[in-house]
């Protein structure tokens, strides 16, 4: 049976047989702040956990995970969660050939190996951190920017924005290491002769990646992107018409009636809109985005009721010209009903949790190996000149913080590292991002010196965010007023807890504002603006299809230390990016100061008014939404990793799935690429089961 079209809706009601792991294995237990108010489901013994887990596990593990002071066994505590059950553990040295192996468990590897297993087939999955799904800063909306800065769930990168270091060196987001290995954040002037680091980058480091930790937004690209994607590959199951066809079978959606069209309703990702009835308690907010509807020269809405009906309209919908036209929204979301993330992790934990009526798995074939850090591809010897090599299998460790982008790194200690190799029948998938699938193909001998491959690491985009601070003459009322933030008593966490209602619930920007710059090459808008209020008042102006090109390079054949990573800001197409962004800022000068109601005059703090709006647009530049330096294409072209079946040139048994296949023309396929990634995904699992079962493909 396809697995998509069986997929229930919501998360599997749970008990204790959902553990998984071995007599012996310790546990850590979810992490929860003081004032968290979690639901108690059911306290575990070691003899009932070992009983269970020789019956029904399919996640097998062979010794102990190293211990932190804060670990404790699973006989010692109670399992707290908040809506859900999952356990963390730790797999070492399981069975170790399978069909399939996937390196990362983020929006195109995770769900792709849940796939996999649901069609029968055996998926080790590895990812390199560990399982942190029970934490109310993944599970809470409003604390995602607390849990992409988590040590537990994050890795941070030191990237470059500029070559020249006179412009690196004025961003007051520069990082620096002084010689008492203190760091200091801010720019050159101020550095004194402290080393210079970089700009730290930040990346989800947990299963389910970074669809566990980012702002949630679940937005689709312009139709007319995947349309040209579907030109540039010569494969036209890549045009709009199918990759819609692909994003309503991986929905569900909980915004809309059942059976709207062009969306999904049984898939395994969820969407929902931010709370539009909070907006009768901001009056501020309403006043303001009025202002944007007058200066796009629309009418003013002349009630709440008329602003949520018009700022309420589907981002998503069917509609091939969504895009052209300037106007307001609010965001799509990947949450559910209750207004709780859904990323990749869910659809991963269902799978392995599923069961028949009998208890035993109902996906047996899926294992998944956490605190697993691939170090390389392997490969087997080509036997004649003109046999391609073929990838076989992956070398990975097993250790917790082995990688220097973990932010507890130094703190490790020293552990004998033991390499693992795990063999694939059939494929190896690398999923590990736009930072670490090239490291992953580069230390693996893929590019550019035993095959040559010299995209891989090349056209490195982002999409560029700018934005304009403005500082209001008095202070907007705000939801966020009487909430502490997981401090012992904070009433919108137990507001959250027990209705799913109240401000925690918003989890992205309130507003997206779609506009039309003066340069955009083609009739859809270019720029995606967000905002939120305070008494300063924030837009985020993102630069969708930008024409910068930046790499990811080796800094050494060490696979634990970290790439060399430069983005090259506005060094190619940068006056045109940059006139697209200083046309975002006047406009939302210009409509923030046509605004009444008593908080205007608005005074502008950032970009810093001394400067001209392209120099404050370039030192305050920033983005998180890296993609395209492991491009589709043609294998006659330089610019070229992978062919449209995300298959790598050149070898066989080898496919990249995220971020770093789309065409560096295109960017990352809108202003955010999430969305697009989980579709990645399920094309890349339709593209294998034809392969696999010799099907037509028919989407």
């Amino acid at each position: 049976m396809d697995p998509i079209s069986s997929v229930p809706s919501s998360r599997t009601d749970c008990t204790s047989s959902c553990l998984v792991g071995s007599t012996g294995l310790e546990y850590a237990p979810p992490e929860l702040k003081p004032g968290y108010r979690p639901f108690l489901l059911t306290t575990v013994s070691v003899a009932k956990a070992s009983s269970q887990m020789g019956q029904n596990s399919g996640v097998r593990a062979i010794g102990k995970p190293p211990l932190n002071n804060d670990r404790m066994s699973i006989s010692d505590y109670e399992f707290y969660h908040l809506e859900a059950c999952s356990s963390k553990w730790v797999t070492i040295g399981a069975s170790q050939e399978y069909e399939f192996i996937v390196i990362g468990s983020g929006a195109g590897g995770g769900p792709l190996a849940a796939n996999l297993a649901r069609t029968g087939h055996t998926v080790l999955l590895l990812e390199a951190r560990t399982d942190n799904g029970d934490s109310m800063l993944q599970r809470v909306p409003s604390f995602s920017d607390f849990a992409a800065e988590s040590d537990e769930m994050a890795w941070a990168f030191y990237v470059d924005h500029y070559t020249n270091t006179t412009q690196a060196y004025r961003d007051n987001k520069y990082t620096w290491r002084h010689q008492n290995g203190s760091i200091f954040i801010g720019t050159g002037q101020d550095a004194g002769d402290a080393e210079p680091l970089g700009i730290i980058y930040l990346r989800g480091a947990t299963l389910g990646g970074s669809t566990q930790v980012n702002g949630m937004c679940f937005t689709l690209p312009p139709d007319a992107q995947w349309d040209e994607l579907a030109a540039l590959t010569g494969d036209d199951s890549w045009n709009s018409t199918s990759m819609r066809t692909i994003f309503e079978q991986l929905e569900a959606c909980d915004y809309l009636p059942n059976g709207t069209a062009g969306h999904g309703f049984d898939g395994y990702i969820h969407s929902n809109q931010l709370p539009l009835s909070l907006l009768d308690l901001q009056p501020g907010l309403r006043d303001v985005l009025g202002s944007v509807y007058g200066a796009l020269g629309q009418s003013k809405p002349n009630s709440t009721t008329d602003l949520i009906n018009r700022i309420g309209r589907d981002m998503n919908r069917l509609d091939p010209i969504r895009y052209e036209n300037s106007d307001l929204y609010t965001m799509v979301i990947d949450q559910n009903a209750d207004h709780v993330r859904t990323g990749a992790r869910d659809y991963i934990m269902d799978t392995l949790q599923a069961t028949h009526a009998n208890g035993s798995r109902r996906y047996p074939g899926l294992t998944i190996s956490t605190q697993s850090f691939a170090t390389r591809v392997l490969f087997a010897n080509k036997t004649t000149e003109s046999t391609r090599p073929r990838a076989t299998g992956v070398e990975y460790v097993a250790g917790e913080s082995v990688y220097k982008a973990d932010l507890r790194f130094p703190n490790r200690g020293a552990r004998p590292i033991t390499p693992v190799q795990a063999i694939a029948t059939r494929e190896v998938i690398v999923s590990g991002g736009a930072f670490n699938t090239p490291q992953i193909l580069k230390l693996s001998g893929s590019a550019p010196a035993r095959i040559d491959l010299p995209a891989v690491g090349q056209n490195l985009q982002d999409n560029y965010e700018g934005g304009i601070t403005v500082e209001a003459a008095r202070d907007f009322t705000t939801l966020f007023t009487n909430c502490t933030f997981g401090d012992p008593g904070d009433p919108c966490l137990a507001e959250f807890t027990l209705n799913h209602t109240g401000p925690y619930t918003i989890g992205s920007a309130w507003a997206a504002l779609l506009f039309g710059s003066s340069v955009a090459t083609t009739p859809d808008t270019d720029i995606y603006a967000l905002s939120a209020p305070l008494s300063t008042f924030w837009w985020s102006l993102v630069k969708m299809r930008p024409q910068g090109r930046g790499s990811v390079k080796l800094r050494s054949a060490d696979p634990f230390d970290t790439p060399l990573i430069n983005f090259e800001y506005f060094a190619n197409g940068g006056a045109h990016d940059l006139q697209a962004l200083q046309d975002a800022v006047k406009f939302i000068q210009a409509a923030m100061n046509s605004k009444g109601g008593g908080y205007s005059p608005f005074t502008t703090i950032a970009p810093e008014p001394s400067v001209s709006i392209q120099q404050g647009i370039k030192d305050y530049a920033f983005g998180h939404h890296c993609a395209c330096n492991c491009a589709m294409g043609p294998a006659n072209s330089s610019a070229a990793c992978v062919d449209s079946q995300l298959r790598v040139h050149g070898v066989e048994g080898l496919r990249v799935v995220d971020t770093s296949v789309f065409p560096g023309a295109m960017g990352a396929m809108g202003a955010f690429p999430m969305l697009p990634t989980f579709m990645v995904g399920l094309k890349a699992f339709r593209f294998i089961r034809a392969e696999v079962e010799g099907a037509v493909l028919s989407n």
